[in-house]
């Protein structure tokens, strides 16, 4: 059940990170998305000693000084700026030349030119910015700095195995992978899907409780498979089956990650079942993309734990599982869902599941509904936010439940609360 996966990373370690270009001027106005596609397209080159920085007719990049000790010279003034690394400013080359200066290379050095067309955007995120979300955003902008040595050796283990491209990751369970195919298929039909779903007889029944839920209000009940699939699409039936099959990783022998597991199941499936009722209220989204989205919001808390169980469990306490799962649970479920093939949507709903103040285009995401049906589950724990907290979430904005003020917008979840439940009931294997 598990598969190697090649990771992408920036072509040079040199590179700079997300929070380090975030402190930048010029860069202050970018959101961490658009900040981190503009370190992906960074280009960095290297310069000789006595070698002469000129200014650059393109115009399609800025150039920073990255690395390394130049002198700059003016009719009237001169100075030596020696930087190494971008936490030290990265200077504006082309600034300083627009002032008829001459810059020289004292030492070797690193200029980075960031593309002017990512610089000059706006702060609001587009679609395209979210669906091309790089692994870098996943892996080189995390930090356990406020994290001591001992306490965040899981996450550090982790980390490096990723890096040095170890990393073990769960695969797709078989049944869910040949319903993908089949529904891919032009040439397939729902008899088709109804052959391979029927051999497992537990899933089957699933299918047809969906099928028969309140996602579905407003149909007569259906008894039959081949009825369920006709009923929902062949598109809507992988994405189900998906989600039904995904209860097969939960599986360890120890007892202490096996409560782990159940913790997160229970959580993932009341997560789905929400997201899918607001899909379905919402009317812009499919239900079963967001049942399923909700269903692996937190896949990469359950890559940890499958981790730990492979490891020796003795040496890793509750406290190091917990700094692991804060740190990693996003970069590797998004990770994980790429490695799956499932769509863009899908990885960011993973990414950015926890990161409530995010701000997302205009057209409501997965992400959205992921992000509301948690604060639906969390409501009376202590892990709830307040009523006024509440209201000033992007996502609970987008989806008009901010406009009544915040006990509304409570009440307003609440009210889908025995639809909700009908469907996590579907969805208990």
């Amino acid at each position: 059940m598990f598969a190697s996966v090649r990771l992408l990373f920036a072509a040079s370690k040199l590179k700079p990170s997300v929070s380090d270009v975030r402190k930048h001027k010029d860069f202050s106005h970018l959101s961490d998305v658009q900040l981190a596609k503009l370190v992906r397209l960074a280009k960095l080159r290297k310069l000789a000693v006595g070698e002469v920085i000129t200014m650059s007719t393109a115009g399609d990049a800025r150039r920073y000084l990255f690395k390394g000790k130049v002198r700059v010279r003016s009719a009237k003034h001169e100075f030596i700026l020696d930087i190494q690394g971008a936490s030290e400013g990265l200077p504006s080359l082309d600034e300083l030349l627009a002032e008829s200066v001459r810059i020289e290379c004292l030492t070797p050095a690193f200029v980075l030119a960031m593309p002017t067309a990512l610089i000059g955007v706006s702060h609001e995120v587009g679609l395209d910015d979210w669906v091309e979300t790089p692994d870098e955003l996943a892996v080189d902008d995390l930090s356990l700095d406020l994290v001591s040595e001992l306490q965040g050796s899981l996450a550090r283990e982790i980390m490096r195995d990723v890096k040095e491209e170890r990393l073990n990751l769960p695969t797709m369970p078989e049944l869910g992978l040949a319903v993908r195919r089949k529904a891919m298929d032009p040439n397939s039909s729902a008899s088709d899907l109804t052959r391979i779903i029927q051999v497992d007889v537990t899933i089957a029944a699933k299918v047809i409780q969906i099928a028969n839920s309140p996602v579905y209000a407003g149909y007569e009940s259906t008894k039959t498979l081949n009825e369920a699939i006709a009923r929902m699409g062949m598109m809507a039936v992988q994405d189900v089956v998906t989600a039904l099959t995904i209860k097969q990783l939960f599986v360890t022998k120890q007892p202490r990650l096996r409560r782990r597991m159940r913790n997160l199941w229970e959580h993932s499936t009341r997560v789905a079942a929400g997201a899918s009722v607001l899909a379905r209220h919402a009317g812009t989204v499919d239900p079963e993309q967001a049942l399923l989205a909700g269903l692996v919001h937190d896949i990469g808390e359950l890559a940890i734990i499958q981790y730990a169980n492979q490891s020796n469990l003795s040496s890793i306490s509750d406290a190091d599982l917990d700094v692991a799962v804060k740190h990693l649970k996003g970069p590797l479920g998004a990770m994980l869902l790429r490695h799956w093939g499932l769509g863009e949507e899908f990885v960011v709903a993973a990414r950015f599941a926890d990161e409530f103040d995010k701000q997302t285009p205009n057209e409501i995401l997965l992400l959205d509904l992921v992000q509301v049906s948690q604060l639906h589950a969390q409501a009376g724990t202590s892990m709830a936010l307040s009523l006024q907290d509440i209201t000033q979430i992007p996502a609970i904005k987008k989806l008009g439940l901010a406009t009544e003020g915040p006990e509304k917008s409570i009440s307003l979840l609440r009210e889908a609360r025995a639809e909700i439940e009908t469907v996590r009931l579907a969805l208990a294997l």
